[in-house]
Parts: structure tokens; C-alpha cells; sequence
């Protein structure tokens, strides 16, 4: 029995030269026409759909996909478009990621379809193993091509997660440099008794954002007092105290 992955392979490989050849003679082949024949023809380079731009496959469900990427989107935090582009396509790759873990199973299972495991074993593990083990071998390309797409993706991951959290940290070391801008010049502004705009000074947070902002540093700085006095309420309390007189 061939291949059904070297198989895939050889019928891709048939498409793209058809679709360079289509390429340099575009008289030659009118393409589709209508709507559904336009769908089709989208779809036809991705019969595996490991390195394709279709992440959803037509076999896939598509609401458990939509589940899959919004759970992960939303857990790595994105705060503007170019770090939700980023979070979608990491989000893509470990949806493929899936795919080739789920084509590994299929493999195996297609051994015992195929025969593999048409022995006799001293027990159910080793003939597990022994079925296992030659299927490998017998589709060894099968494999092989698999891992080198799991290795594209996950490349893929990495870098756009990379990229994300440079983006993620350059945003927060600025926001960090402007909240410590605006809460001097609020401070400065209180000082005078002068009412504080931060839109004057060219800063897109509210008068409300900044004022949450400060009672937040000013309770973390009093956790830290209390922290190096191991929480010891009466010796904060009258610590503040002599400070205040």
C-alpha cells in the first residue's frame, strides 16, 4: 500500500508546478468563476494544512478554534493592534501545533490499519511498542517531514512570542517614564494649589487614570514599610506617627 503521506506529497507537488505552469501561461486556464469553484480553489494546497495561510481547515470546528485563539490571545495580555497581530499568529501556530500532533496519531493508528500489528506479542505494551516501532520505519519520510513542520511552526511561535514581549516591555518601560512625568507634575501643580490637565502636557491618560495610578504607588511603598517591620501593625503605626509630627 503507497504512502498516503509521500503520497499527499507527490499530488502537492503535481498542483504547484500546474499552478507555475497556469502562472507563466495565464490564458491557457481560465480559472473559477463562481463563488464555490473561487473556495475550491483555496483550498487546494491545503490538504494538510501545516504550512498553509488556511488555519481552520474545513474539517476542523471552526467555534472550537475561535474558543482555542481567544483563550490564548487573551492570556498573553496584547494592548494594541501590532501586539494582538502578534498573539493571533502565536495563536495560529499552536492551533497547527495541534494539527501535527494529531497527523503523529493518525500515523500510528494507520500502522495497525495497515498491517503492523498482525503478530503475536508476550503482552499488550510490547506489541504497543513493536507496532509503533515499525511504523516509524516503514514511514520513516512520513516522520520525518511531520518534524520538520513541527519545527517551522514552533520556530514561527517563538519568534513572534519574542517580539511580543519586546513590544510588551518597550510599552511598559514607557508608560512607567510617563506616569513618573505626569505624577511630578501633578504633584507640582497640588503643590500650588493649580488645577493638573495631563492633555496640556501632552498625555493621553485621564486626571482619573493618574489619580488611581498614585494612590497605587503610595500603597505599595507602604506594604514596603510594613514589610521591613515584618507587619507589625503597632510598630507601622507608630512609626508613621513620628513621621507625621
Amino acid at each position: 500500500m503507497p504512502n498516503p503521506i509521500d503520497y499527499t506529497a507527490k499530488k502537492l507537488r503535481a498542483i504547484n508546478e500546474k499552478t507555475e505552469k497556469s502562472n507563466r501561461n495565464p490564458k491557457s486556464k481560465p480559472g473559477p468563476k463562481t463563488p464555490a469553484g473561487k473556495a475550491r480553489s483555496r483550498l487546494n494546497a491545503t490538504s494538510h494544512g501545516l504550512a498553509g495561510r488556511t488555519v481552520v481547515l474545513p474539517s476542523e470546528d471552526m467555534n472550537e478554534f475561535i474558543k482555542f485563539s481567544h483563550e490564548l490571545v487573551n492570556s498573553l495580555r496584547p494592548a494594541t493592534p501590532a501586539e494582538r497581530e502578534l498573539a493571533n499568529n502565536i495563536a495560529d501556530g499552536y492551533w497547527r501545533l495541534r494539527r501535527v500532533r494529531t497527523t503523529e496519531d493518525s500515523l500510528f493508528a494507520l500502522g495497525y490499519e495497515e498491517g503492523q500489528g498482525n503478530f503475536t506479542a508476550g503482552n499488550e505494551a510490547i506489541h504497543a511498542a513493536y507496532t509503533m516501532g515499525k511504523t516509524f520505519r516503514n514511514h520513516s519520510n512520513a516522520f520525518l517531514n511531520l518534524s520538520i513542520y513541527e519545527s517551522r511552526i514552533q520556530r514561527g511561535i517563538d519568534r513572534s512570542m519574542k517580539q511580543l514581549r519586546e513590544l510588551q516591555a518597550e510599552r511598559e518601560a514607557r508608560r512607567e517614564r510617563e506616569m513618573i512625568s505626569l505624577l511630578r507634575l501633578r504633584d507640582f501643580n497640588k503643590m500650588q494649589n493649580l488645577p493638573f490637565d495631563p492633555i496640556e502636557d501632552g498625555f493621553v491618560y485621564s486626571p482619573e487614570e493618574i489619580e488611581v495610578e498614585a494612590r497605587r504607588r503610595d500603597r505599595r511603598i507602604l506594604a514596603e514599610e510594613a514589610a521591613k517591620l515584618a507587619f507589625n501593625f503597632a510598630e507601622f503605626k507608630r512609626r508613621n506617627e513620628k513621621l507625621a509630627a
